[in-house]
């Protein structure tokens, strides 16, 4: 579900953009509120592109990947969506 969910979250974002980005003509004045958008734009497919890593990883279950550095790739993944959240 959290796949899922990850995944639905970073398409609805990029979207949002493209939409906001198409009724603007993309118009950029280089405002702060345009620079943290396209930046948490960007910070949103990154988390969700290493999100679906990170699962592919997991349940690959690939003798090359230990336990652990499975569980320090979720870790970063987790940490990395919550300062997004933070900041956003």
């Amino acid at each position: 579900m959290h796949s899922v969910l990850g995944f639905l979250t970073m398409l609805i974002t990029l979207a949002a953009a493209l939409i906001a980005a198409n009724v603007y003509g993309f118009i950029f004045d280089h405002s702060l509120h345009e620079k943290l958008g396209i930046a948490m734009c960007v910070l949103a497919a990154v988390v969700g592109i290493g999100g679906m890593a990170t699962s592919f990883i997991k349940f690959k279950k690939s003798g090359d990947w230990d336990t652990k550095s499975r569980l320090q790739m979720s870790r970063v993944h987790g940490i990395f969506a919550y300062l997004i959240i933070i900041f956003s």
